[in-house]
Order: C-alpha cells, then sequence, then structure tokens
C-alpha cells in the first residue's frame, strides 16, 4: 500500500468562464471523484504572482492536489465511480501521479 498524490493542472476553458470553473470543480467534480471515499484529502492552488529566481512560466493557473492512502486503489477507483463526471468548464489538464518517498510534519 503506497500512499501519494494525484497532481492535477488546469486552466478554465477561457478566461471569463473562471467563477464557473471554480464553482464546477469545487462543487460538482470534486465530489464526483471522491465519493467512493478512496481519497483522503484535496486542494487546490492558484499560481502566484510571486515566483522563485529561474522558475518557469506555467501554462496552467490551477493545481489540485489529490492525496490517497493507497494510490493504485486511489486512482483504480475513481474510474469505478457510480456518478459520471460532468462536464464542466475546464481546458487542457495534465495529470500526474506521484508516490510518497518522505513525509515530515513540523508539531
Amino acid at each position: 500500500m503506497a500512499q501519494g498524490v494525484m497532481l492535477v493542472w488546469s486552466n478554465p476553458e477561457s478566461p471569463d468562464k473562471e467563477a464557473a470553473y471554480n464553482a464546477w470543480y469545487n462543487d460538482i467534480h470534486i465530489p464526483e471523484l471522491t465519493e467512493n471515499g478512496l481519497c483522503r484529502r484535496v486542494t487546490r492552488h492558484k499560481i502566484s504572482d510571486t515566483q522563485l529566481p529561474g522558475a518557469g512560466a506555467s501554462p496552467h493557473r490551477y493545481l489540485a492536489i489529490y492525496e490517497f492512502d493507497d494510490l493504485a486503489s486511489g486512482v483504480a477507483g475513481l474510474g469505478q465511480r457510480s456518478t459520471p463526471s460532468t462536464p464542466g468548464p475546464i481546458g487542457e489538464t495534465r495529470i500526474a501521479l506521484f508516490e510518497g518517498v518522505f513525509d515530515f510534519a513540523r508539531a
């Protein structure tokens, strides 16, 4: 059982649909993807105007992080939902899976 995360980079379909994209992602898409309980946490982030020196420009403005206690089961469970995904105002996405190798938390 390997803990891990699924990272999903995305953008709204168009700049004028940003509010609809965020509402769809938070209120419809995440609940649909996590209905089976295999995903323990989802956080979403928007790229900051503050960047590290040398960091390249990202083609995606949003990042969603899906956390799983068991990455393989969690990702497999995404495709075995009883509710199909509702299409939303989302543009091109990029997805990557990462297995946990170290965990540190300051108390």
